[in-house]
């Protein structure tokens, strides 16, 4: 096999180097989407909303991990550890690597589906108090509220995912910029990166957008910027030399 780093998997090529990287916590991804709230009840009610969606997810990964090591141990079994010839050798590191390669794409694709559905159940509820009503007055006094803590608390905020955006942006940056021609991850792709950055398929799908966007309008600007260019006049006076 060629000593590139990479192995063929359908659709994708992984970077063994990054599948280390790989991340399956539903902790990890609540607290890197920012999933939670100041207020203690509405955190409450969320982690109740999403309990079920939870357990069987892990549940679901623990499964399919013990039936990719149950393969792993059975070409184990049958290929005890000896002298082969070099052919079996490889064939068997690369068919072993392969099923890692695969283990980790199923779990990837079921990390996805589910942490969307959070991202989503957390989208539509994480407004609603189930103890109380919003009335007109409250809103009223919500609103009158000094927009300056709002200011704050916005800041605050921002300088707090600031570092952990930062990665996320070098994760999906590197995809990005190795696929310029083609800046448009598959399905593949986008799970891998999703687990990698911590975040849900659909928020790796927006960064994208938004970052084809965005050199689409400076590639626009600067065409613009080229074309209505206007040469500049000549200002020097010629002198007629007298005969």
């Amino acid at each position: 096999m060629a000593s590139t780093g990479l192995v063929a998997l359908p659709i994708i090529k992984l970077d063994l180097n990054d599948t280390k990287n790989l991340n399956f916590s539903v902790d990890d991804f609540l607290k890197e989407q920012d999933l939670n709230t100041t207020n203690e009840k509405k955190n409450e009610y969320f982690s109740k909303l999403i309990l079920p969606l939870r357990e069987s997810y892990e549940i679901e990964i623990k499964k399919i991990q013990e039936e990719f090591d149950f393969r792993k141990n059975q070409i184990i079994n049958v290929f005890p550890p000896g002298n082969y010839p070099k052919e079996v050798e490889t064939f068997l590191q690369v068919h072993l690597k392969y099923n890692e390669l695969s283990c980790l794409k199923v779990k990837c694709g079921l990390r996805a589906g589910v942490f969307d559905k959070i991202q989503k159940i957390f989208n539509q509820n994480i407004n609603i108090d189930p103890s109380a009503s919003t009335t007109a007055a409250a809103a009223a006094a919500a609103i009158a509220n000094s927009t300056s803590c709002i200011i704050a608390s916005n800041i605050n905020k921002q300088h707090s995912l600031g570092k952990r955006k930062r990665k996320v942006d070098t994760n999906l940056d590197r995809w990005y910029e190795k696929n310029t021609n083609q800046p448009y991850p598959l399905y593949s792709d986008k799970i891998f990166l999703a687990s990698i950055s911590k975040i849900s398929k659909s928020k790796v799908e927006e960064w994208m957008g938004n970052k084809r966007t965005r050199i689409k309008k400076r590639t626009t600007k600067k065409t613009t910027n080229e074309t209505t260019k206007k040469p500049k006049k000549d200002t020097t006076i010629k002198v007629s030399k007298k005969k």
